[in-house]
């Protein structure tokens, strides 16, 4: 009859009973973060149709996640990050596709692992509640589906550390509650879209070490609560935005070093008299 099971943040080691679905068939929550665990994560955990929150992140896991994780249809939270979970193949994200069935998904967190494989055309049809999406520093290729931008609920988006490529979709730009959008450390090329400027809420932003192209859009000037603006080691040109750098909510870090901008620095950066760092 155990429904609620955590042990967070101990130094609990060992591996999670292969059985575990079926002895604790009603569990709702069950979390085992910061832990010392090995091994592979149970498939019968499949068992417990009625899981919210399964959070086992900073942990040594390996292995692949269930396949059919979607039958846990009530998740509101998953969290394996900071794993060794993944082989680094094609078929590694496979599970993401079942994940369409969890309508009440909220955190999907499954960053800092070894999975590979590209992202499924159908994160386009995850949990319209779906705030917080990180699959950052992982093995993940291919381009973002344009799919993304119905999920308009998104906060985060992590998906740093990659090897993404192609370019980035127009379509993040429909995303009003996006707050914290890091696409850095990939190999993403062409303009940054200049649909970014849509992001109102958007407080950090962090695209570079990519191959972006073309001029910093000066539409990122609307975003009036932009803090962080990181676009350092890419291959942008033109001159600088005045309409970026004379935006008085950057307040901690603005980088466009090691690109191909030229022109005359804007005198607007006389009002960045907040900044903490400018480079």
């Amino acid at each position: 009859s155990l429904y609620y099971f955590t042990f967070t943040q101990n130094h609990l080691h060992g591996t999670l009973p292969a059985d575990v679905g079926f002895t604790l068939p009603n569990i709702q929550v069950f979390a085992g973060a910061v832990n010392n665990l090995t091994g592979s994560v149970p498939a019968s955990l499949l068992n417990a149709s009625k899981l919210e929150i399964l959070d086992f992140s900073l942990n040594g896991l390996t292995g692949t996640l269930p396949k059919n994780l979607g039958v846990l249809y009530r998740l509101t939270r998953l969290s394996f990050e900071h794993n060794r979970l993944g082989t680094g193949k094609t078929d590694d994200l496979s599970f993401l596709d079942s994940l369409v069935n969890c309508t009440a998904l909220q955190v999907l967190r499954l960053g800092v692992n070894n999975f590979g494989g590209v992202l499924p055309k159908s994160i386009a049809n995850f949990s319209s509640q779906l705030h917080t999406f990180a699959l950052n520093s992982n093995r993940i290729h291919g381009n973002i589906p344009a799919g993304i931008g119905n999920l308009a609920n998104l906060a985060l988006i992590g998906l740093e550390g990659n090897e993404l490529t192609s370019s980035v979709p127009d379509a993040l730009g429909r995303l009003q509650n996006l707050q914290l959008l890091y696409l850095n450390v990939n190999k993403f090329s062409g303009r940054i879209p200049s649909s970014m400027g849509n992001l109102s809420l958007i407080t950090k932003l962090f695209l570079e070490e990519n191959n972006f192209e073309g001029s910093i859009p000066s539409s990122l000037g609307n975003c009036q609560k932009l803090l962080v603006l990181s676009l350092y080691s890419n291959k942008l040109s033109g001159t600088i935005p005045t309409e970026v750098i004379g935006l008085s909510s950057l307040a901690i870090y603005f980088d466009v070093s090691y690109n191909a901008l030229s022109g005359t620095l804007p005198v607007e950066v006389s009002k960045l008299r907040n900044l903490a760092e400018l480079v």
